[in-house]
């Protein structure tokens, strides 16, 4: 499946939502925009914390590591280590080839809690103790 066409079925289905959403808020007394978040958020639609390709950081133990944002799934962040200085394509092109050579994806899944957008806000986890690793 090409990129136009996974993003034209994903618009499809996403306009399904917004129209089912809106059927939902007239039945409701909520503002639409609130209805319709809802609904959606029920329907699996997630909105991540940062764009695909953002570095991310990591409190693994008593260190703080980054890593590529890839997804975010199930309160877990799906992430890669960074490739060199590969961007988003080139490090999904890296795994693809390691994956076809060995089977090893390079892919990591931490738990959301653990994972920040910057590494002040990491650091600031790590001192404090303020993040939970369970």
């Amino acid at each position: 499946m090409n990129k136009a066409t996974m993003q034209n079925e994903m618009r499809d289905r996403l306009m399904e939502l917004v129209i089912d959403a809106e059927i939902e808020w007239q039945r409701s007394i909520k503002g639409f925009a609130e209805v319709c978040a809802d609904y959606l958020i029920e329907n699996g639609v997630i909105v991540p914390p940062c764009k695909v390709g953002d570095g991310i950081w990591v409190v693994e133990e008593d260190d703080i590591t980054c890593y590529m944002f890839l997804a975010k799934s199930k309160g877990c962040i799906i992430a890669t280590s960074w490739i060199n200085d590969y961007d988003l394509d080139e490090t999904i092109e890296y795994h693809i080839a390691e994956t076809q050579d060995n089977f090893d994806t390079g892919l990591a899944v931490f738990p959301e809690n653990i994972c920040f957008a910057t590494r002040e806000e990491a650091e600031q986890a790590l001192k404090g103790g303020t993040y939970n690793v369970k």
